[in-house]
């Protein structure tokens, strides 16, 4: 641990131990501390630490206690939970049914009043209907039964540039193209990309 480390450490750790690891393969060791609510450098602190890092020194190992070295103060806040960036297809549609924001995205994506059906003049044109889509007038719950899902239109701006070069110049054209992406969830958490 060099000097900007154990620097940064102090910085925003109260009461730290530092412990050496019990495997010696890569001569690691575990830093601990309390996280402190405003950041302070103690520089006397630091010096301390370094001269525990010193080659001469030989750390404690982490002891096995029977009471903790840290007790955390009860609080009124949930706990986060940290998860792998790899998990399973199952385990995540058990996590999303079971979770809270798939319920509020339902509620907050289900119009509170049923629209108006109005029939229009003529009939839709396909490209009307996916425009209504993209424009976010059908986002919401649609379908029923088996075939209920909640669908989010995106449209994005995209430039094209194309370059024609003559034998005198170089003319440089950018085209607007909108690009429309739909994303649909269903019931049982899985969420599908439509790109076109």
């Amino acid at each position: 641990m060099t000097k900007d480390v154990v620097t940064m450490l102090v910085a925003n750790l109260d009461d730290i131990r530092i412990y050496q690891s019990h495997d010696d393969t890569y001569h690691q060791v575990y830093t601990i501390g309390r996280k402190r609510a405003e950041k302070m450098i103690n520089r006397n602190e630091v010096q301390r630490i370094l001269d525990l890092l010193h080659e001469d020194n030989e750390l404690e190992r982490i002891p096995f206690l029977e009471q903790p070295l840290y007790k955390v103060k009860a609080g009124n806040f949930n706990l986060k939970l940290f998860r792998s960036s790899h998990m399973d297809v199952e385990q995540i549609v058990k996590v999303s049914l079971a979770s809270s924001l798939t319920k509020k995205t339902m509620d907050w994506t289900t119009p509170k009043k049923p629209s108006e059906k109005l029939q229009p003049l003529l009939p839709d044109k396909e490209m009307h209907r996916v425009m209504r889509m993209a424009s976010g007038k059908l986002n919401g719950k649609v379908g029923s039964g088996e075939l209920l899902h909640v669908l989010k239109g995106i449209v994005k701006k995209a430039i094209i540039q194309s370059v024609e070069e003559t034998a005198t110049e170089q003319i440089i054209t950018d085209k607007e193209v909108y690009k429309i992406t739909f994303k649909t969830v269903d019931r049982y958490g899985t969420i599908r990309t439509i790109e076109g």
